[in-house]
């Protein structure tokens, strides 16, 4: 099932497209992951495009599997901020994360120079943190 996702992933889509059909297609392909998906998932994202990174972060967020915090966490290391944004938006929904101090610090950077919608998304996590922006 990894391999049909990841090829979905790397489809050209219309944005709308994307946000109304396609995230739901892909978040139905995640759905039947096995355990050995989860761990191609793990190992095999890092090498992807930053787009394939955002639309994987996009719908992670509902994934109720452990790895899918893992991957979001791990793109939150990304040196793309709308990777990283994407990551922190899914991160908003899942129960339990532990941040690095040098991954909360990159956050607080985005948040300075992020728009307004970006600063409520990184505000909601670092809420969730237990952390206040400023």
């Amino acid at each position: 099932m990894y391999a049909d996702f990841d090829n979905y992933l790397g489809l050209e889509f219309l944005v709308d497209y994307w946000y109304d059909e396609g995230t739901g297609v892909a978040s139905s392909l995640l759905s039947k992951f096995n355990e050995q998906d989860w761990i191609d998932l793990k190992e095999k994202c890092k090498l992807k495009s930053d787009e394939w990174k955002v639309r994987c972060a996009e719908v992670l967020d509902l994934a109720s599997h452990p790895a899918s915090t893992e991957v979001l966490i791990d793109f939150l290391g990304s040196e793309s901020d709308e990777v990283v944004l994407a990551a922190a938006d899914s991160l908003r929904g899942k129960n339990t994360v532990q941040l690095s101090s040098e991954v909360i610090e990159r956050l607080w950077g985005i948040s300075e120079k992020g728009s307004p919608p970006v600063q409520v998304v990184l505000r909601d996590l670092f809420g969730r943190l237990g952390l206040k922006l400023e």
